[in-house]
């Protein structure tokens, strides 16, 4: 496994971050899409039936950035699955709901410093392999 720089390490920790918001993002996404009113649905009608939850379900399948948030989080759940029970509480603390500093997850968890940033980089490197940067 190639070693990632402190730089590279830094901006993947900062991405992760994102993942503590994602749904409310996607949720937000698709409220958007659905408040917003095109001009085929407000328009000239027709006499055809008028499906809009099924055009609401196309705009949100077919919105790049809906699709994008979506991969993000399919890609961290897979990493999730990947992880020791050990990282994986680390990666809670860190990138969920508390979301501590490094220093303060290593008093929570009586470790060294070096100790919680080689897990740190170890769970970075895996999240750039499954990413597709390493």
């Amino acid at each position: 496994m190639t070693r990632l720089d402190k730089r590279e390490l830094s901006r993947l920790d900062s991405e992760l971050n994102k993942y503590r918001s994602i749904d409310r993002s996607i949720r937000n996404r698709q409220l958007e899409l659905s408040a917003r009113n095109s001009d085929d649905e407000m328009g000239i009608r027709s006499g055809g039936v008028s499906k809009p939850t099924e055009a609401i379900v196309i705009k949100w399948d077919s919105d790049p950035t809906i699709r994008h948030l979506e991969a993000f989080k399919t890609l961290v759940e897979k990493l999730l699955d990947l992880l020791t029970d050990e990282d994986r509480e680390l990666f809670h603390l860190r990138w969920q709901y508390p979301c501590l500093k490094w220093e303060e997850i290593a008093d929570k968890k009586f470790m060294s410093l070096a100790t919680i940033y080689r897990r740190r980089a170890i769970i970075l490197e895996q999240y750039a392999e499954l990413k597709g940067h390493l």
